[in-house]
C-alpha cells in the first residue's frame, strides 16, 4: 500500500509543471504552524503576494529578516507577504515546525510562517534555494507571476532591496527588474 501511495505522488508531482514568468496562478493554499490556512484566494484586498523562502537554519536567511518586517510594514495596505518554509524537517531536523515557532520569537519576525509540505510550492516556482522571492502581481481577479529572485542583492559591494524596488516598481506601474547577483544561498532539502 506503502509503495502504491509513494507512486501515485510520484505519478503526482511528474504531471505538474512549474509556473513560467508572465503565466496566471491557479489558486493554492499553505498552512502556519498552528494550522491556519492561508489561501491565494481569499487574498482579495492586495495587489501583490509576495512568498519569502526562508529557512531556521541558513544563515543567509537571517541577513534578509529585517528587510522582510520592514517590507511587510511599509506596503501592507498593498502587499500580502508570507514567509515560506519548504525543507524538509525529516532530512533537517531543524526545520521542523517547533523550531520555526522558535525562529519567529528569537527573530522577532512578524510575517505569517508557513509550512510547504513536500515542497510542491517551491517546485511550482522553480524555488531551489533560500532566501529568495516570489512576487504574484494582480491581474483582474488572478495572480499573475512576475518576479523570481533575490531579497537583497549585492551589487558592487553595496546592498541592494531588489524585493522591495520590485514591489514599488509594480505599485507604481512600472517594470520588474531581474535578479542577476550571486548572493550566497543554501539549497533546500
Amino acid at each position: 500500500m506503502l509503495v502504491l501511495l509513494c507512486c501515485a505522488l510520484n505519478l503526482n508531482a511528474q504531471s505538474t509543471s512549474a509556473y513560467k514568468l508572465g503565466q496566471s496562478v491557479e489558486n493554492f493554499s499553505m498552512f502556519d504552524m498552528n494550522s491556519v490556512k492561508y489561501a491565494t484566494r481569499n487574498v482579495k484586498s492586495k495587489k501583490i503576494i509576495v512568498l519569502a523562502f526562508i529557512s531556521n537554519e541558513c544563515k543567509y536567511s537571517e541577513t534578509v529578516n529585517a528587510s522582510l518586517n520592514l517590507i511587510h510594514e511599509k506596503f501592507k495596505n498593498d502587499v500580502e507577504i508570507w514567509a515560506v518554509n519548504s525543507f524538509n524537517p525529516n532530512i533537517k531536523p531543524a526545520e521542523s515546525e517547533d523550531k520555526m515557532r522558535e525562529y519567529i520569537a528569537v527573530n522577532n519576525f512578524k510575517l505569517p510562517y508557513l509550512v510547504d509540505l513536500g515542497r510542491s510550492v517551491a517546485n511550482d516556482f522553480s524555488v531551489k534555494q533560500v532566501p529568495s522571492a516570489v512576487i504574484l502581481m494582480r491581474e483582474n481577479d488572478q495572480f499573475k507571476y512576475v518576479y523570481n529572485g533575490a531579497i537583497v542583492e549585492v551589487m558592487n559591494g553595496k546592498q541592494f532591496n531588489i524585493l522591495e524596488q520590485n514591489i514599488s516598481n509594480i505599485l507604481d506601474g512600472k517594470k520588474v527588474i531581474s535578479s542577476k547577483s550571486k548572493n550566497k544561498v543554501c539549497q533546500i532539502e
